[in-house]
């Protein structure tokens, strides 16, 4: 009994077995032999365009110190606080605003005399990302945001963010592919007959970084005026696409 139950079983694994091959190999076989003989030409086209940026992304930090660390950390949530009722009333979102780092270190004070170095005070840092939908504004927020507590701006970052200028650079690419295509098949006495494959998109491109701290000045400064001209100027959106195109015989 158990021995024709193994027999039955082997079987139909076979069976089974030979069925699931037979489905997946027959249709890769079959594109393989279709698209051999096609004559393909295989292109990159590219757009590009300078346009002025649309979005800010600045780093504005909290930096605090005394000799007690709670008092440094107390200190430290109360310039903070004022530092984003400020920045909600240029209209920045909830969303676009988030602390990215929060540090306490100690402060040393090293002394030749002393091989092990002495804590004199403690720093607290408290660093707000904060997200510029209207640029125009950037100078006054950056202002605004140091006389309410924040004695630290970093990493100025402009990009653009606009759907439109997007789909133009990607359409310029695509008629530069075609246009490269068209050029070769002329060439070589034939036409261009159909597509086989698209792939591509926008380029990775990382908004420009502006080098401002005010940190120096913020804490030296007794007028608590400043004057911040910040100018976005260009930058580059590119696209690319890789196209295979298919040619007449």
């Amino acid at each position: 009994m158990n021995k024709k139950v193994v027999i039955f079983c082997t079987v139909f694994l076979l069976i089974i077995g030979l069925a699931v091959s037979l489905s997946y190999r027959a249709p890769v076989m079959a594109d393989t032999t279709k698209n051999s003989d096609k004559p393909i030409i295989s292109v990159t086209g590219e757009g590009v365009l300078n346009a002025t940026p649309n979005r800010a992304k600045i780093v504005l930090a909290v930096v605090t110190e005394n000799t007690d660390i709670k008092k440094a950390q107390q200190e430290n949530n109360k310039r903070a606080n004022e530092l984003i009722k400020t920045l909600k009333t240029y209209d920045i979102e909830p969303e676009d605003m988030k602390t990215q780092n929060f540090y306490i270190n100690p402060i040393y004070n090293y002394d030749s005399k002393n091989p092990d170095p002495k804590i004199t005070g403690y720093r607290v840092q408290n660093e707000v990302h904060v997200t510029i939908k209207n640029i125009d504004n950037i100078g006054t927020i950056i202002n605004a945001s140091v006389n309410a507590g924040a004695n630290k701006v970093n990493n100025i970052h402009f990009y653009i963010e606009d759907d439109k200028i997007k789909e133009q650079v990607l359409r310029a690419s695509i008629q530069d592919a075609k246009k490269k295509a068209e050029i070769i098949a002329d060439e070589l006495g034939k036409s261009i007959i159909g597509i086989v494959k698209v792939s591509g998109g926008w380029s990775n491109i990382a908004p420009i970084p502006v080098r401002y701290n005010i940190m120096e000045d913020s804490l030296t400064s007794s007028s608590g005026s400043y004057n911040t001209p910040i100018i976005p100027g260009e930058t580059e959106i590119k696209a690319s696409v890789q196209i295979e195109f298919e040619m007449s015989r």
